[in-house]
C-alpha cells in the first residue's frame, strides 16, 4: 500500500568567477558580467537573451560557454546545454560549476554513466562539495547502487546538514535497502525540516509505521489525511496505525467514513469486520465478513471469523457449515479442524468431532486441552474405555488438570468406587475453584454416600461460581425437597 515519493531534485551551480585567460576585450568581458547580472537580479530570460548575443560573438568565450550552458540548464534545455558545457570544460578546465552542471545535463539527458565521472571528480576535487555529492547519490540511487547512494548522501549530510531533499533521498535509499528503521528516522528529519512538505510527511507516516513505529507515524497520517481522506492508501494505513495503537474506535471511524472510497480494497471488509468484532458490534461484524466472502469467496480468514461469530452466539449449525467449507478449502489448516471440530461437539456430532481431535494429535500427541475434549466425547458415546485411557494419559503429565481429574471422576462413579470419585471430584475443584461441573459431579457423589448436607453446601459453592446453572440448581431443589 505504501508508495514512496522520490525527490530527485538535482542542484546547479552559477558561474561565481570569471576566467582571466585569452585575449578577451575589456569591453566583451563588461557585457559578460552585465549579463551575469541579469540573472543575478532575477532576469533569466534576460540573461539568456544577452549570453546567446554574447555567443554569437566570441563562442570561444569560456565564461560565456559555461554562463549559457547552465542558463540552457535551468530552462530544461539539456541537449542544448551539454556541447555548451563540454566545451566549456575544455576551454578552462575541470572547475567545480562546469563539472556540476556538465554532470547535471547529462542526467537530464539519460547519460547517468557520464554524470557520474563527472561528480567523482567534483567530490574527489572537493570533499566539501555538496552538490556534488548529493548528486553523484542520485546517480547511484537510480542506478540502484544503494550503499554507494548511501555513502553519498551520508557525506552530503556532513557537508550540509540542513537540507530536507537529501535526507529523503537518504530515506529512499535506505528502505530499498531493507533498512527500515533508518529510512524511518532519514524520512522523519526531512519532514521535520520541512513540516509544510506533504511528500516529506507522507513519506515519514507510511515508513515509520513499516517500521512499526506506529506512535510516532499517527500524527503524520493524521494531518495528510485531513487534508485528503479520499487517499485509500492513507486511510488505511492510519486505520491500521490506530488499530495497533489501540486507538480501535478511530480506527473504525476512518474506515466507516472511507467505505465508498475503501470497499473496493482487498481486505477492507475484513478489516471493518476486525474492528466492529473489537468494538462487539457482532451484527456489524457478521455483514463486513459476509461482504468480504461476497468478493472473494476463498477469503479464509473472512470465514474463520465469521464461523466464530456464529459460534459466539450459539449458531452451531451455521458455525460447523461453515468450518467445514474452510477445512474443505484448506485440510491443513489445524485451527479450522478443531475449530470445526468444537462446533461439531456442540451439535452432539461426536463422531465428527473425534474424527477431527484424533486427526490433530497424531501431529501435536501432547495437547491435553484437546486430548481432555476428545475423552469427553468419548465418554458421552458410550466409549468409556477410550475416554478412561485419554483422561490418563493426560494425568500422567499434567496432574493437577480439573478436567482430567473430573474424567476419571466419572469413572470412578460409574463403578460405584464413591471414596475414589470424591478425591478425583475434590482435586478437580481444588485445582480449578471455577469448574462449575466438578462441583455437581462432587455434590452427587455425596448424595450417594449419604452426605446430603454436604452435596447442599458444595451446590451452593458451585453457584457462588455459576448462579444461572441449570444443573446445579435443579440438582439444589431436588435434594432439599427430599429432605
Amino acid at each position: 500500500m505504501k508508495r514512496i515519493y522520490v525527490l530527485l531534485a538535482m542542484v546547479a551551480i552559477a558561474g561565481s568567477a570569471f576566467a582571466q585567460t585569452g585575449q578577451v576585450e575589456p569591453e566583451f568581458q563588461k557585457k559578460v558580467v552585465a549579463a551575469a547580472d541579469l540573472y543575478k537580479a532575477g532576469d533569466a530570460d534576460g540573461a539568456t537573451r544577452a549570453f546567446e548575443e554574447l555567443y554569437r560573438q566570441n563562442g570561444d568565450s569560456a565564461d560565456v560557454l559555461s554562463w549559457l550552458g547552465f542558463l540552457y540548464l535551468k530552462a530544461e534545455k539539456a541537449a542544448d546545454a551539454i556541447p555548451l558545457l563540454e566545451k566549456a570544460r575544455e576551454k578552462k578546465g575541470d572547475t567545480k560549476d562546469v563539472l556540476n552542471n556538465l554532470g547535471n545535463a547529462y542526467q537530464k539527458a539519460g547519460r547517468d554513466a557520464d554524470a557520474a565521472v563527472c561528480y567523482q571528480k567534483l567530490t574527489a576535487m572537493d570533499s566539501k562539495m555538496y552538490e556534488g555529492w548529493y548528486n553523484l547519490g542520485n546517480i547511484y540511487l537510480r542506478q540502484n547502487k544503494l550503499s554507494e547512494a548511501i555513502d553519498a548522501y551520508k557525506s552530503g549530510i556532513q557537508v550540509n546538514p540542513n537540507d530536507p531533499f537529501i535526507y529523503n533521498n537518504l530515506g529512499v535509499a535506505h528502505e530499498r535497502s531493507k533498512q527500515q528503521d533508518w529510512a524511518a528516522e532519514a524520512f522523519k528529519k526531512a519532514a521535520e525540516m520541512r513540516p509544510d512538505n506533504a511528500t516529506f510527511a507522507r513519506n515519514a507516516g507510511m515508513s515509520l509505521a513499516k517500521a512499526g513505529k506506529y506512535e510516532a507515524a499517527v500524527p503524520y497520517l493524521e494531518g495528510l489525511y485531513k487534508q485528503n481522506s479520499q487517499d485509500t492508501t492513507l486511510a488505511l494505513a492510519l486505520a491500521n496505525a490506530y488499530a495497533k495503537t489501540g486507538r480501535i474506535d478511530r480506527a473504525r471511524a476512518v474506515y466507516e467514513g472511507s467505505q465508498d472510497a475503501l470497499s473496493g480494497q482487498k481486505g477492507f471488509w475484513f478489516n471493518l469486520g476486525v474492528m466492529r468484532e473489537q468494538s462487539n458490534d457482532l451484527n456489524g461484524a457478521e455483514e463486513a465478513y459476509k461482504k468480504a466472502l461476497e468478493a472473494d469467496g476463498t477469503d479464509q480468514d473472512a470465514m474463520n471469523n465469521l464461523g466464530l461469530i456464529q459460534f459466539k452466539r450459539g449458531h452451531y449449525d451455521d458455525a460447523q457449515a461453515i468450518f467445514e467449507k474452510l477445512v474443505g478449502l484448506n485440510p491443513n489448516n489445524r485451527d479450522a479442524k478443531l475449530n470445526l471440530a468444537a462446533a461439531a461437539a456442540k451439535n452432539a456430532d461426536y463422531d465428527v468431532s473425534i474424527k477431527l481431535w484424533k486427526d490433530v494429535l497424531k501431529g501435536e500427541p501432547g495437547r491435553s486441552d484437546i486430548r481432555v475434549s476428545m475423552a469427553n466425547a468419548q465418554w458421552i458415546i458410550g466409549s468409556q474405555a477410550e475416554a478412561e485411557a485419554n483422561w490418563k494419559q493426560v494425568l500422567s503429565t499434567d496432574k493437577s488438570n480439573a478436567e482430567a481429574l473430573n474424567g476419571m471422576g466419572l469413572v470412578h462413579l460409574k463403578n460405584s468406587k464413591l471414596p475414589e470419585a470424591e478425591s478425583a471430584f475434590t482435586r478437580a475443584i481444588n485445582s480449578n475453584a471455577r469448574f462449575v461441573q466438578g462441583y455437581n459431579n462432587l455434590a452427587i457423589t455425596l448424595e450417594r454416600m449419604n452426605r446430603k448436607s454436604e452435596a447442599i453446601a458444595t451446590l451452593k459453592k458451585g453457584l457462588n461460581v455459576d448462579p444461572n446453572n441449570k444443573d446445579l440448581n435443579e440438582n439444589l431443589k431436588r435434594m432439599k425437597g427430599s429432605r
